[in-house]
């Protein structure tokens, strides 16, 4: 999902997900996304339909989405080498994943 800030892309990754019975995992620009912090939090996640087991959540059903926020901000130092093991993630990944960033213009 692109568009303008504030235009409700991540409120409506909410939603969607709510609507079709999904259980959302979001990562933001808060969290750490460089290619080690997403080995260590997302690669076994997007491999495993039970990712909600994975991270020790019990008693949810229904399957998961992924949510990265503001990918658009996966850049410098800090998030290195996280923006071409996300597409390598999504390519082979067996849950949905959602992106969500601000237009560039």
């Amino acid at each position: 999902l692109a568009g303008n800030a504030g235009l409700g892309k991540s409120s409506a990754a909410d939603v969607v997900a709510k609507d079709l019975g999904y259980n959302k995992v979001e990562f933001n620009a808060s969290d750490v996304r460089s290619k080690k912090g997403l080995e260590q939090k997302i690669v076994s996640m997007a491999s495993n339909k039970g990712i909600l087991q994975f991270m020790g959540t019990k008693g949810h059903k229904g399957a998961t989405v992924l949510i990265m926020d503001e990918v658009d901000g996966m850049s410098g130092n800090a998030d290195r080498g996280g923006m071409q093991l996300l597409i390598k993630i999504i390519k082979g990944s067996h849950i949905p994943i959602i992106c969500i960033c601000n237009d560039s213009a």
